[in-house]
C-alpha cells in the first residue's frame, strides 16, 4: 500500500483531533474529566519527544522483567491466547469457596495483587516504581499506561522510544477509559442526550414581504434562543463551559512542555521561562501554568530533585 494510503494509527488520529480543537474538550460543554483525558492524551503525545531518554531507560529497564513475567504465565498457563502476562490469582465465590484463575495483568492493581503471590511479578512492580518515582509519576492511571506501553514493546520490539503513545493499543486511547480520564459509556449517554431537549423551526425566506437581512436577523435571534435552551439542557444534565487554551504562540499546549520540563526533567521554573518560546514571561506565570498543567493530569507536582 503506498505510505500516502496507509491508515493513520488511532492514536495519532486522536491526538491530531484533539490539537486542533485548542481547549480542553471536544464542544462548548463537557462532561467533568474530558479535560483530564484531552489533557493526558497531550502529555502522552508529548513525551514522546521530549523524553527519548527517559523512555529508553524504561524499556531497558523493566521490559525483559515484563518479558520474564509473560513467558511464566505462558508456561503455567499453556493453552492461553492472552496478550498480557497472566498470574494465578483468587477471588471468592462464596462465603468458604476461594476460585483460583489466571488473571490478566494488564493494571496497576492487578500487578500489585500479583507481586504479593508471584515473585516476578514483584520484580516487575518494582522496577515499574523505581522508573516513576523519581520522575514524580508514581500516580495509578500513568502506571497503568506504563504497564500497556510494555505490552506494546514486548509485541514490537523494534518500537522506538519516541513512539510512545503511537505503539499504546489505540483502544486504550479511544475507548471510554477510566484510566485515561474519560467517562464511561460517554459515547451512547452523547447520543441519547442529543435525542431529547429543545428543538429548533426557523421562519420561511419570503422574498416579496422582507429583505435577506431582515430574515437573517429573525433567524439568528431563534438560533440564538435556541443555543441557549439546548446548552442548559446539557448543563442540567452535569455538563460544565470548556475553557480554551490560551497561548501567545503558536502552540496552545506549550505549558505541558513546561509541565514535563519541570516534572520530568526537573527544571527549574526560571530555566523553563528562558527557554519559552513566547519570551518575556515572568516565572510567576510558568509555574502559575505548569500547576494548572498538573491539576489537568491530576499528577502531584514535583517537590524534589530530578531523576538522574
Amino acid at each position: 500500500m503506498p505510505r500516502s494510503l496507509q491508515p493513520e494509527h488511532p492514536a495519532k488520529t486522536i491526538t491530531s483531533e484533539i490539537e486542533r480543537l485548542r481547549r480542553v474538550g471536544f464542544g462548548e460543554l463537557a462532561i467533568p474529566g474530558i479535560g483530564r483525558y484531552v489533557a493526558r492524551v497531550i502529555f502522552l503525545d508529548r513525551l514522546g519527544s521530549l523524553c527519548r531518554s527517559h523512555l529508553r531507560e524504561l524499556k531497558r529497564s523493566c521490559l525483559p522483567a515484563y518479558q520474564a513475567l509473560f513467558e511464566h504465565g505462558r508456561r503455567k498457563f499453556p493453552g492461553s491466547r492472552s496478550d498480557f502476562p497472566e498470574v494465578e490469582l483468587t477471588s471468592n465465590v462464596g462465603p468458604s469457596q476461594i476460585r483460583y484463575e489466571a488473571s490478566r495483568v494488564d493494571t496497576w492493581t492487578v500487578l500489585a495483587r500479583a507481586a504479593a503471590v508471584e515473585p516476578l511479578a514483584g520484580v516487575l512492580k518494582q522496577k515499574l516504581w523505581d522508573w516513576a518515582e523519581p520522575r514524580c509519576l508514581s500516580v495509578d492511571w500513568f502506571l497503568d499506561v506504563l504497564m500497556m506501553k510494555l505490552l506494546a514493546w514486548r509485541m514490537q520490539p523494534t518500537t522506538t522510544a519516541e513512539e510512545f503513545l503511537l505503539t499504546i493499543p489505540g483502544t486504550f486511547l479511544s475507548s471510554p477509559n477510566e484510566r485515561l480520564g474519560g467517562p464511561q459509556v460517554l459515547t451512547k449517554f452523547l447520543k441519547d442526550l442529543a435525542r431529547f431537549g429543545p428543538e429548533i423551526e426557523f421562519p420561511v425566506y419570503n422574498p416579496a414581504t422582507q429583505t435577506r437581512e431582515e430574515h437573517e436577523a429573525v433567524v439568528l435571534e431563534r438560533l440564538g434562543h435556541y443555543h441557549e435552551a439546548r446548552e442548559k439542557f446539557f448543563r442540567q444534565a452535569g455538563f460544565v463551559p470548556v475553557p480554551g487554551k490560551r497561548a501567545r504562540g503558536s502552540d496552545p499546549w506549550e505549558h505541558m512542555i513546561w509541565f514535563i520540563r519541570r516534572q520530568i526533567d526537573g527544571w527549574p521554573v526560571g530555566k523553563i521561562a528562558q527557554h519559552t518560546r513566547q519570551g518575556n514571561i515572568d516565572e510567576s506565570s510558568v509555574n502559575r501554568k505548569i500547576k494548572e498543567m498538573a491539576g489537568l493530569l491530576a499528577v502531584p507536582l514535583r517537590r524534589t530533585r530530578p531523576a538522574k
